[in-house]
């Protein structure tokens, strides 16, 4: 089992704090969010300047199997700053406008034999 947490930071009267209710979920508030998922699986969970916000894979339960760990299932979510407050909007598009540079370097020539 493998697991990745969101977390507030804030700075309280010049103290570092963790957990204050930000990520609104739902009509639900809360201090973090931690993803749990299987070990076997890899979960995207970053900040994404040209969408703004936090996007992260879709973490859902196996269906034929409920007892069984869960993981990505291919959609993805966004936490986005409104007002004060990380709302969740679900199922977006995580395309990205990502052109590779023309630069790259060539690969080396087929050895001959």
């Amino acid at each position: 089992m493998t697991k990745k947490i969101i977390e507030i930071l804030f700075i309280d009267k010049k103290k570092v704090r963790f957990g204050h209710p930000l990520l609104k979920s739902g009509s639900v508030y809360k201090n973090r969010i931690i993803f749990t998922y299987d070990s076997h699986s890899t979960m995207s969970l970053r900040y994404e300047e040209g969408k703004k916000g936090i996007v992260f894979d879709h973490i859902s339960q196996n269906k034929n199997n409920p007892s069984a760990l869960s993981g990505p299932d291919g959609t993805y979510d966004i936490f986005k700053l409104k007002k004060g407050k990380w709302v969740l909007y679900k199922d977006i598009d995580a395309s990205t406008d990502w052109v590779p540079s023309e630069n790259l370097p060539k690969p080396p020539p087929p050895k001959e034999n």
